[in-house]
């Protein structure tokens, strides 16, 4: 006959067992092993999952909040948001986690996740600067796993950012044994963010942001000013690329131009108001 004290001892070592077993299946950093992404100084999946990296897929893409594009921008603006989706695929396992974190150059994370869909969530719990899966997420029928999460920028400029991103594939068998970690991703953020608004102002009388410029150029005329003309030319003036003649005033004098599928270099930005004429240079990188 066991007696009670067996079976309090059994039970005991069974919750820690699972415990051991499932604690990071919220995510790394709420597992309290922080940063795991590869990124510069820190760990990585791999140190303790390590079936090998040979066939684990994985992307990640950062946009512009409400942009609907698959492609990732280069560029970020203080104090914006955006939305970040992270893919994986692996040839025979069907379960994923994943992490992400924003570094500055010193390496510290900037800007606050937020906005996660059902299979992820963010560490700490307040103002979170990891990204990672809530539990085990299971692919779609093409063998894809997807999550999707904002991101806002730091409030102030912070020079350029790097996103990292790290995908796990799990064998689910409730062991870091054999499970397959993908290669670290990266992408690297310039700053674009205007150094300071009332300077521009003080010195051009127009601002243009973001330079340099990928999808959508935005320029803010000073207020109670009407815009006659607004032209975005070749470097060299003799060609005019993109061409703006208002029907009427914008009401917060805020207009755009879309530059995603101009060639990338430089241009030339004629802008007329009053009895003001206004040369800017803008950079469109992609």
């Amino acid at each position: 006959m066991i007696n009670n004290k067996h079976i309090l001892v059994y039970i005991l070592f069974c919750a820690v067992t699972i415990t051991i077993f499932c604690s990071y299946h919220g995510g790394a950093a709420n597992g309290n092993l922080g940063n795991m992404t590869g990124s510069p100084g820190a760990g990585n999946c791999g140190n303790c999952h390590n079936g090998g990296t040979d066939t684990t897929f994985s992307t990640i893409v950062i946009r512009k909040k409400g942009d609907t594009t698959n492609s990732s921008i280069k560029h970020y603006t203080a104090n914006s948001l955006y939305t970040i989706t992270v893919r994986g695929k692996h040839s025979q396992y069907d379960m994923f986690g994943f992490q992400t974190v924003v570094l500055d150059h010193n390496n510290n994370p900037v800007g606050n996740f937020a906005n996660f869909d059902n299979y992820s969530h963010g560490h700490p719990a307040v103002n979170p600067v990891y990204a990672e899966n809530n539990t085990r997420i299971s692919k779609d029928t093409n063998g894809w796993f997807e999550v999707n999460f904002g991101w806002k920028a730091p409030n102030m400029s912070s020079g350029e950012l790097i996103l990292y991103g790290i995908v796990n594939a799990v064998n689910n068998n409730g062991q870091p044994s054999f499970d397959k970690t993908g290669q670290t991703m990266a992408i690297h953020l310039t700053d674009s963010t205007p150094v300071n608004i009332s300077y521009l102002h003080l010195k051009s009388n127009v601002l243009t942001y973001p330079n340099p410029a990928d999808k959508l150029l935005t320029i803010v005329l000073p207020k109670n000013e009407n815009l006659k003309l607004l032209q975005l030319l070749s470097f060299d003036g003799g060609a005019v690329i993109k061409n703006i003649i208002p029907q009427q005033a914008s009401s917060n004098n805020v207009y755009y131009i879309n530059t995603d599928k101009l060639l990338a270099g430089r241009y030339i930005l004629r802008t007329v108001y009053h009895n003001t004429t206004l040369m800017n240079t803008i950079i469109i990188k992609h």
